[in-house]
């Protein structure tokens, strides 16, 4: 166990840069077993919740952003690519092909359809 994750938690710890988390009440570096007879979990227990709390709303309100944008990207990615693939079977009725509708359909693969899964994946 890291004792410095426990008292990161506890009110009694100091900082000192030389020699790391210090506790208050014994003047030396943590070096207790298992738990602190003399840990006090009050004032940055308390704040460390709230920060959680309000990160964890924060991910929430971007869960439907997300959503949202993949839905977007992803229908115009495919109708990008269904446009360039039905551009194609249009030019050979007339036996021809360009490059044009191969060129729609990697933007629509290459460009657009990562816009849509690459917050996903990062979310």
């Amino acid at each position: 166990m890291n004792i410095t994750k426990h008292c990161q938690l506890c009110d009694h710890q100091r900082i000192d840069f030389k020699t790391g988390t210090i506790c208050k009440l014994t003047d030396r570096k943590p070096d207790f077993v298992n738990k602190c007879i003399a840990a006090k979990f009050d004032s940055k227990l308390k704040t460390k919740i709230e920060e959680t709390n309000v990160q964890y709303q924060d991910l929430l309100k971007t869960k439907w952003l997300i959503y949202a944008n993949f839905i977007l990207f992803f229908t115009i990615a495919i109708t990008v690519i269904l446009a360039g693939y039905f551009g194609a079977q249009y030019l050979l009725q007339f036996a021809a092909i360009g490059a044009l509708p191969i060129v729609v359909s990697l933007i629509g693969l290459v460009y657009i359809l990562p816009m849509a899964i690459g917050p996903l994946n990062t979310y």
